[in-house]
């Protein structure tokens, strides 16, 4: 099955919202489907970024990169993790290609 490569989406275009999972989580909604949050990057590591989601996009992870002046953001879409994932974000915490 081929991959699917990550979409990189204006932060202004996306709906932010939270939710609760021991806690309160950052996430986001875009065209009709939910993400939640996993990490940023800076500007200056533009390849990093991609490189992490295309990591994820590898294990058939669903993910996408907001970017904004300030950076870029990684989501994971809550269809392709478990509760078990999401309470303790170590499946979500990919070793990318570059460091």
């Amino acid at each position: 099955m081929p991959v699917s490569l990550p979409s990189i989406i204006q932060e202004q275009l996306v709906q932010p919202f939270k939710y609760w999972n021991n806690g309160v989580q950052d996430a986001m909604s875009y065209q009709n489907e939910m993400y939640t949050y996993v990490r940023s990057y800076s500007q200056e590591n533009r390849l990093q970024a991609y490189s992490y989601a295309c990591d994820m996009a590898e294990q058939n992870i669903k993910s996408c990169i907001t970017c904004s002046e300030r950076g870029y953001k990684i989501w994971v879409n809550l269809k392709c993790v478990s509760n078990h994932q999401l309470e303790t974000h170590q499946n979500l915490n990919f070793s990318p290609a570059f460091s």
